[in-house]
């Protein structure tokens, strides 16, 4: 498997999920972060990213535990990298907290 086809499967999953294909999205965000998991860990910016876009795909599609699921592993990614007060682990603590309201 090839980073540049996950970079490639995170895009497909992006307009998947914005023509409201939420199926397919998962599907697309799952098979990235498998390959972006191998080729580059656990803690790296680009497998946040992606976890965050299933994050939202999962809350889309009313599954709030998967999706708060995703938004913690993201907030991890983002403390480490980033530190605390970057405004994208302020995003997904955001995205944390609507998820907490409709559990």
């Amino acid at each position: 498997d090839h980073i540049e086809v996950a970079r490639v499967l995170h895009y497909i999953g992006v307009v998947l999920s914005e023509m409201g294909d939420l199926v397919d999205a998962v599907r697309c965000y799952e098979e990235c972060l498998r390959i972006r998991r191998a080729a580059l860990g656990d803690f790296h910016k680009d497998v946040a990213r992606t976890q965050h876009n299933l994050g939202l795909v999962y809350y889309e599609s009313g599954h709030y535990e998967r999706s708060l699921q995703c938004f913690q592993e993201t907030y991890e990614i983002g403390k480490k990298k980033l530190g605390k007060k970057n405004e994208k682990v302020a995003d997904t603590l955001h995205s944390m907290g609507l998820v907490n309201q409709k559990l």
